[in-house]
């Protein structure tokens, strides 16, 4: 039978196989017309949203929503406002409808009735027809209203001008298809929006309904026409119902005296369209740089049609390659020479450093082992740090038994009793220290040298704890002086790992959208080295026949010695990698040597100035205070979990022997593993980010801490529950505040300072815990369970106050603020570090976001980008000694003007780029070079009242003009006085 079921499957693989492509086309198109969304479904890709908001909309046809039941869709419509100048920027949403009939009661959001305030963001400012709308609340003079969680999808599918000309308002859409989001559900041979399960769309408020909007109240033309669409869309239009405009005089509220603008006039003056077109201030479609508001003046310096000319959309990183486009005045028109000249120094340097990955491997083992040994080998310190470090607690059980007159507490006393509780203090002491010392000389030394030092210091620590030796008064001195040494090498490899993972996903294309994933596998070493060192132990107390309730001295000896020295001898393969086969963090290389060279007008070398640290601290000290305050709160509760565990397994296993509770232990490093992993995967999504998972882990842990003190008398009736909410406090103490703190305080500094920052907020992390040990050793099981929730809890506000995410963000956007800010330009900064969506509560509130403009920043880039515009703007700055610079056009294809101000005369720069020389290989950046070609401008000075001579040369005109000599040499290799003299 085997052998004629293959035989049968063969024949049908072959036949299908060898069947002609026709026979499989019907089944083809019947699948294309099953899937949804349909093929090539997207929103508009060319949209203007400042012609999209300029005038009311009217709803003809809709579907009832929950929010917009069937008897609300009377004399709907809505309109927009502007939050910020610029339409892209977020728009206040106005929706009306009247309830239960025409001119019925009026409900609405935003400004409407007192209804809720309904904003709409637009997330990717490359497609403004893709929205999210959601409530929110406040916003004012100081900041702009903050939504309540993501809000929903709002797609404009289909817009456009009316086909009768009589019949069109001027703008450049008269009707409009939206939907909420993609369509995903089939529905009567359609498509549809919304969840496929009746039940769940019944509630559903986001992500599910469709609009036809008109800007007449009533528009039978064009509704006809939209519903055409739709079919040709392959959307369902079953569940449209008409809503009614006949008579409506769409009044604001009962007794409020106030109406909205009546139909066909602008939603930003009040002005209809016939008083628009006498003022002549017709709208202009296209989108350009602006989004279509630009004045008659930067207008004029394009010399021609804005939307031509106008910069691309904002690209986050422009390839070196591409072409530049012309840097407009529009953009650059306000910067001061010095300033111009000061931005264009502050090159764009390529972040693609590392080696692209190989192809995927056919071999599935192969496959995995790569990935393994791409988080492994970097995260190999933290396994040696988890390893040694949470030995110490493992072991003090078997320390009691080997030395009961020093650990044990047992009389006559052999050494001293506070230097012998003191281990724990002397340990996190140790680690303050490592964290400050190595995560400083990390930004100085860099990442491979600091990597050495933390791994061969932490060797040295293995050594002496494993070689401890002599009477109790010398074991003990010899442990502790052995742990503070530990210590420091372990408190060094925070900084330097979390800082060498981040820079090692941004320098790698493939890898920058991964970087949180990278860092925290790097992390997840800790979990595994902690498991290990529970097994080892567990191991070791089986080989021994130490299973029962008595373990002798020396079983307990050989137990804390061999697992000791089994951490020394991974140590020093660890050490032995990084001083043969480590290499220098390349991104580190390039942010060091950019700056050097940048910057070098400011002392900033190759070494950091007081007078820089003091400028980083003035800028990011509120990210400071986040990621130690919150690091200090995460250990706080982390280590007080760390402490209840001995408490824990009392509870649960009255009487449990020595190998029970490592048992126990070794389970509870399990579960905390999978919060590792789950971590991992999701801290990269969009839907979860860095911001959320931390404040979600800290309010779980507060819900579980909270839950273990109110109910701690019952839970110790109940073996079971306790266990369950003290396993769920260690997963979710990984799944948020153990990884998110650690990846964060890497990745919310600049390159040049990372690695210290990152050790000042390790260092409160510890001290958080070191706070923990002596609160909880005088306070009860109880208390401490109430200290830890209230820890929780700050924790929670402090993330959600003051913690950016920076989810999605280049690090190289924070390294180009950095530079900025060092080179005195931080108030012309404009770029993606400053965008409202990667800035805390705090910054937002502050304004830090009060410069973010992406066109303006892609002009930055683009000057930045290109060493000729570079140098035309280093001669346009020394020739501003004596002229007072009005606005630039600068292009490296085509002749570029400048006007200016010439000895009081209005006069105007003429660049002619001469022939270029052939293409030559420029550094542009180490390690990264490009292809560029020199250009030599021709600098022509000719008053901007007259027509331009027809004769050459430096010889008067008839007109009277005169006309500057003109010379091939580049203005920039010209000497100082006859650049003057020019």
């Amino acid at each position: 039978m085997a052998r004629l079921a293959a035989s049968l499957a063969l024949v049908a693989a072959l036949s299908l196989a060898v069947a002609p492509p026709a026979a499989a086309r019907p089944l083809d198109a019947w699948l294309d017309r099953q899937r949804c969304p349909p093929a090539g479904f997207d929103a508009l890709q060319d949209f203007n949203v400042t012609q999209y908001i300029a005038q009311r909309w009217y709803v003809q046809k809709q579907e009832p929503l929950v929010y917009q039941p069937a008897d609300r869709l009377f004399c709907v419509f809505a309109e927009y406002k502007p939050l910020e100048e610029d339409p892209l920027d977020g728009l206040l949403v106005n929706n009306y409808a009247n309830d239960g009939t025409v001119n019925g009661p009026a409900v609405g959001t935003s400004e409407v009735n007192g209804g809720p305030l309904t904003t709409a963001t637009i997330p990717n400012k490359r497609r403004p027809s893709k929205l999210r709308v959601g409530i929110a609340f406040g916003g004012g003079d100081r900041f702009p209203p903050i939504r309540l969680g993501r809000g929903g999808d709002y797609w404009i599918v289909a817009a456009g001008q009316s086909e009768n000309p009589a019949d069109r308002s001027g703008n450049l859409y008269d009707w409009a298809i939206v939907t909420g989001g993609r369509p995903t559900r089939r529905s009567n041979g359609a498509c549809a929006t919304g969840s496929p399960l009746g039940l769940v769309r019944r509630f559903q408020t986001n992500n599910v309904g469709l609009w036809l909007f008109s800007r007449k109240p009533i528009d039978p033309v064009n509704t006809q026409l939209m519903m055409n669409k739709l079919t040709e869309l392959g959307l369902d239009a079953s569940g449209l119902l008409d809503v009614p405009q006949q008579g409506c005089t769409y009044a604001c509220g009962p007794g409020s005296g106030r109406h909205l603008l009546p139909p066909g006039r602008d939603l930003e003056n009040g002005k209809g369209e016939e008083e628009k077109e006498e003022e002549g201030q017709q709208a202009t479609g296209g989108n350009g740089a602006a989004n279509g508001r630009l004045d008659e003046e930067s207008r004029a310096t394009f010399g021609g049609s804005f939307e031509e000319d106008a910069p691309a959309p904002y690209d986050a990183a422009p390839p070196l390659s591409r072409a530049p486009s012309t840097v407009h005045s529009v953009h650059l028109r306000d910067l001061k020479p010095g300033d111009l000249f000061a931005i264009s120094r502050l090159r764009i340097t390529t972040r693609d450093l590392e080696e692209p990955p190989p192809p995927p491997h056919r071999n599935p083992v192969v496959r995995a082992l790569r990935w393994w040994r791409s988080w492994a080998l970097p995260g190999a310190g933290m396994f040696i740090e988890a390893w040694m470090i949470f030995a110490i607690g493992n072991i003090k059980p078997l320390l009691a038994i080997d030395m009961p007159n020093c650990f044990g507490h047992q009389q006559p006393y052999s050494c001293n009793q506070s230097a012998a509780d003191s281990v724990t203090y002397v340990e996190v002491s140790g680690i303050i220290v490592g964290m400050l010392a190595l995560g400083f000389c990390a930004d100085i030394i860099g990442r491979k040298w600091g990597s050495r030092l933390a791994s061969s210091t932490m060797l040295v620590g293995s050594i002496m704890l494993t070689a401890c030796a002599g009477s109790d008064p010398q074991f003990l001195a010899i442990f502790l002086t052995a742990l503070f040494v530990l210590g420091a090498g372990v408190g060094g490899e925070y900084p330097v790992a979390s800082s060498s993972a981040a820079e090692k996903a941004e320098g790698s294309k493939a890898m920058r959208r991964r970087r949180g994933e990278r860092v925290v596998l790097v992390f997840s070493q800790q979990g595994w080295g902690n498991l290990a060192n529970t097994l080892c132990i567990v191991l070791l107390l089986v080989m021994q026949g130490a299973t029962g309730e008595e373990v002798t001295e020396r079983q307990a000896s050989i137990t804390w010695r061999v697992q000791f020295a089994v951490g020394t001898a991974i140590c020093l393969g660890v050490v032995a990698y990084r001083w043969t086969l480590l290499q220098e963090s390349k991104v580190w290389k390039a942010e060091r040597h950019d700056v050097a060279e940048q910057l070098a007008q400011k002392g900033l070398r190759k070494h950091h100035s007081q007078q820089e640290y003091q400028l980083v601290i003035r800028y990011y000290w509120p990210r400071v205070f986040a990621t130690s305050l919150s690091w200090a709160l995460g250990g706080f509760a982390f280590f007080g979990q760390k402490l209840f565990q001995a408490q824990f397994i009392k509870l649960i296993v009255p009487g449990a022997t020595l190998l029970q509770q490592m048992l126990y232990i070794l389970l509870n490093n399990g579960v905390a593993l999978v919060g590792y992993y789950c971590a991992a995967f999701s801290i990269d999504r969009p839907w979860c980010g860095r911001m959320r998972m931390q404040a979600g882990g800290f309010f779980m842990l507060f819900l579980l801490f909270l839950l273990q003190g109110a109910l701690f008398d019952t839970l110790t009736q109940h073996s079971g529950a306790f266990q369950l909410l003290y396993y769920l406090s260690s997963f979710f103490a990984q799944l948020g505040p153990n990884c998110t703190t650690f990846l964060t305080a890497g990745e919310v500094y600049p390159t040049g300072v990372r690695s210290f920052f990152h050790g000042i907020s390790a260092a409160a992390g510890k001290v958080g815990a070191l706070v923990a040990a002596v609160l909880f050793s005088n306070i009860s099981p109880r208390a401490a369970f109430f200290a830890s929730a209230g820890a929780g809890l700050g924790g929670l506000l402090v993330t959600l106050g003051f913690l950016p995410d920076t989810t999605g963000l280049d690090l190289h956007e924070i390294d180009r603020m950095n530079r900025y800010l060092l080179a005195d330009q931080y108030p012309n900064y404009r770029g993606e570090a400053v965008n409202p969506r990667y800035l805390s509560l705090y910054e937002r509130w502050r304004r830090y976001d009060a410069h973010y403009h992406p066109e303006a920043d892609y002009a930055h880039k683009e000057l930045q980008l290109h060493p000729h515009l570079q140098e035309a703007a280093e001669s346009l700055a020394s020739l501003s000694r004596q002229a007072s610079l009005a606005s630039i056009r600068l292009s490296p294809g085509s002749p570029s003007s400048v006007r200016l101000s010439l000895f009081g005369r209005p006069s105007s720069v003429q660049l002619t780029p001469r022939s270029p020389k052939p293409p030559s290989s420029a550094r542009l950046g180490r390690p990264a070079s490009v292809q560029l070609t020199p250009v030599s401008f021709e600098l022509q000075l000719t008053p901007v009242a007259t027509r331009p001579p027809s004769s050459a040369g430096g010889q008067r005109s008839a007109s009277g003009q005169h006309k500057a000599p003109s010379s091939s040499a580049h203005p920039s290799q010209r000497s100082p006085r006859n650049q003057r003299q020019e």
